[in-house]
């Protein structure tokens, strides 16, 4: 699956980082008298991010980039990527939370035909004096497919609190671009779904029967999740870290069967959206194809 693969180094480059953090953990903890003895402290947790992030570097180039380019020739990989213009976009949309500060790890850029497909972990942190609180953490995806739409509609999955009985979303159902809330009178769908839409003209034409048999497998596979479909992209939010590509904790983790997995969902991912998308962009007249 890859020509050459360097696992003396990955591992050496891991093994010092963790051997670096226990000791920086307890210079901090025993000597700790001192601003000096605090640096000292400090550095070598610096030094031990530097080694951590030579094992994810060495990984992504060895491992992953080659594996994915395999399966998709046109993609790419980053650790880390900062894109603010990326996350107003799932922001604008009600897809993420943003707060003070933010970080994107493990980006994921496939090219499936004319479509693009984006994925990235997102965290958002919450900086009050020296505590740092993760106030939102959620795997997002982005994929290009015109569907001709005018205005935006959001679909999140919901589940009933066990306290109160009331339905619950994982992210916020107030967005200015959707402030139409629908219910399409189908039991089982408005019972594990919230619909907002730009205007209810627009919500009821998106949600035709195909769309709502297919968000339904969605939710079936995925569990808890968020689309907000628009004219030309559909996305996706999902809560937790790391839904389909990672960089594993150990070296020992690596092995052909989380690629195959890998694979696999990404392209069962790849084809659900497209469903979505035609579905919505042919609508009624082209029903039947999906059905049997």
């Amino acid at each position: 699956m890859y020509n050459y693969v360097d696992y003396n180094s990955m591992k050496r480059y891991k093994r010092i980082s963790r051997l670096l953090i226990v000791l920086g953990v307890i210079a901090l903890i025993i000597f700790n008298n001192s601003i000096f003895e605090i640096f000292i402290g400090m550095s070598i947790l610096g030094v031990a991010g530097y080694f951590q992030w030579k094992y994810e570097d060495q990984y992504k180039d060895q491992i992953l980039l080659p594996v994915i380019r395999s399966i998709f020739p046109n993609s790419n990989f980053e650790i880390s990527y900062s894109d603010p213009i990326l996350t107003d976009s799932f922001y604008r949309v009600g897809m993420i939370y943003k707060d003070e500060k933010e970080l994107l790890s493990n980006y994921l850029t496939i090219e499936n035909g004319d479509n693009t497909l984006i994925h990235f972990t997102c965290e958002e942190y919450n900086t009050s004096g020296d505590s740092t609180t993760t106030t939102y953490l959620g795997t997002e995806i982005s994929y290009n497919y015109s569907t001709n739409i005018e205005g935006v509609v959001r679909v999140i999955s919901s589940r009933k609190s066990k306290l109160t009985k009331t339905e619950r979303t994982f992210i916020s159902e107030d967005c200015q671009l959707t402030p139409a809330k629908i219910e399409t009178g189908e039991l089982d769908f408005d019972e594990n779904f919230e619909v907002c839409a730009s205007n209810e003209h627009l919500g009821f034409y998106v949600l035709n029967s195909v769309v709502i048999e297919k968000l339904k497998a969605f939710r079936d596979k995925y569990g808890e999740f968020g689309i907000a479909i628009t004219c030309d992209n559909l996305y996706l939010s999902f809560p937790g870290k790391d839904r389909f590509i990672k960089i594993p904790r150990k070296t020992s983790e690596i092995n052909e069967s989380m690629f195959s997995h890998a694979q696999e969902e990404i392209q069962i991912l790849i084809q659900m959206l497209n469903d979505i998308g035609y579905a919505i962009s042919k609508h009624s007249d082209k029903e039947m194809i999906f059905k049997g």
